[in-house]
């Protein structure tokens, strides 16, 4: 697909982030220039992935920065320049290291970071104009480079300066939801704090919530900043229409998991196995207490294998270390009982995280269940606790043991 002369306007209707993911989207051919007083910066792009990129702003050039990084030395870019004045060399890289004055992998590497710089700093330009030019040139092999531009629309998102990321993000009572663009989240490249809050963007969420998820208010923002910047959520000041669904079933997929065997099927072998992967990484970080990977890992091992009850168990415990996800906990723990209603380590956890609700009469269900089968001192006291609970509330407990062992029952 290409884009249009028409693809154009001003980057103060539409963000340069937005424009980008425009590009990668259709996997555009061609050039973006992106225009305002004093500077013009061109980036060359194929099938969406960005090859090359020059600005007009001084002390922005190749051979600049090369004598700014101590790579050459002054001397040396004066006589590769007359040398190109001259007409027996095409480009400055080029001729230093045809005289041996550098190495083709340091180029590379300088040449990266150089394409690099420019576009970061384009990301970050809140005025000026864009318009896109679809080109089918060749391109130079001494300054086309593969470079992954979402990752790097990310990374460029990350840079922005720290004083304009609360302000701009929006009414805290708005509702917070993932975009289109999250479906391709396996090649932004998201860091653990990333992935998890965008698992919780589930349109049902306000932004005021989501803030208080970080390690920090300020950390919870700079993260939902990038992710809004990105273009991978959105706010809205309503609920989304339609049916209720759990995040479970709509927050994008996290991991970059091929599901396809050789017969390009899905491969339930492959499924189980990635599964599998994401259960060890899940757990590891539980070990170093790093909560949001060890979510966005365990989510994907339910999505991945919901019948798994030992996936589901995992992460009700990880959610529940965190007092404003302790209901959708809680549904984790009830399916990981339904799938295995005898295992006793289950059934404390399930029991005493209703108790701390307030759920005293499906506690009561699970605590009994708990001691007909594993009649220890800790479980009889559980046990005491709900009983003692319910006598000062005055209710009925709603709730009975399954003869089986099950999830209890409502009578």
């Amino acid at each position: 697909m290409e884009l249009t002369e028409a693809f154009r306007g001003s980057l103060a209707d539409v963000s340069v982030p937005t424009v980008l993911h425009r590009i990668v989207e259709v996997r555009a051919r061609g050039t973006l220039t992106l225009s305002r007083p004093g500077e013009t910066i061109h980036l060359f792009f194929v099938d969406g992935e960005l090859k090359t990129a020059a600005t007009t702003r001084r002390g922005m050039r190749i051979g600049e920065a090369l004598l700014l990084h101590g790579l050459v030395e002054e001397d040396q870019i004066e006589g590769a320049l007359r040398s190109i004045h001259a007409g027996r060399h095409p480009r400055i890289g080029r001729t230093l290291v045809e005289r041996g004055l550098l190495s083709r992998e340091v180029l590379d590497a300088e040449i990266r970071r150089h394409f690099e710089e420019i576009f970061y700093s384009a990301v970050a330009w809140m005025s000026g104009d864009f318009a896109f030019a679809p080109e089918t040139g060749r391109l130079d092999p001494d300054v086309a480079l593969d470079l992954p531009t979402s990752a790097l629309i990310m990374e460029g998102v990350r840079r922005t300066p720290a004083d304009r990321r609360l302000d701009e993000l929006g009414d805290p009572a708005h509702f917070v939801h993932a975009t289109k663009l999250a479906e391709r989240v396996e090649s932004l490249r998201l860091n653990s704090g990333e992935a998890y809050l965008l698992s919780l963007c589930d349109g049902k969420t306000r932004l005021r919530d989501l803030l208080r998820l970080g390690g920090s208010r300020e950390d919870a923002a700079q993260t939902l900043y990038t992710l809004l910047a990105a273009g991978l959520i959105a706010l809205s000041p309503e609920l989304p229409p339609g049916p209720s669904h759990e995040p479970w079933d709509t927050s994008p997929l996290l991991l970059p998991i091929d599901l396809s065997g050789a017969n390009g099927r899905p491969d339930d072998g492959v499924r189980l196995k990635q599964a599998r992967i994401a259960y060890i990484e899940g757990t590891a970080c539980l070990e170093r207490d790093d909560r949001y990977g060890a979510v966005v890992l365990l989510k994907d091992c339910v999505r991945l294998a919901p019948e798994n009850s030992e996936y589901r168990f995992r992460l009700a415990g990880a959610l529940a270390r965190n007092k404003l996800w302790r209901q959708r906990a809680l549904d984790q723990y009830r399916e990981a009982f339904r799938l295995d209603p005898l295992r006793e380590e289950l059934m404390i956890e399930f029991g005493e995280l209703l108790f701390v609700c307030r759920e005293y009469g499906e506690a009561l269900g699970i605590a009994k269940s708990l001691v007909d089968r594993y009649p220890s001192r800790r479980n009889r006291e559980l046990l005491s606790r709900c009983e003692s609970a319910l006598g000062q509330s005055g209710g009925a407990t709603g709730f009975e043991a399954s003869p089986s062992g099950g999830t209890p029952t409502r009578r």
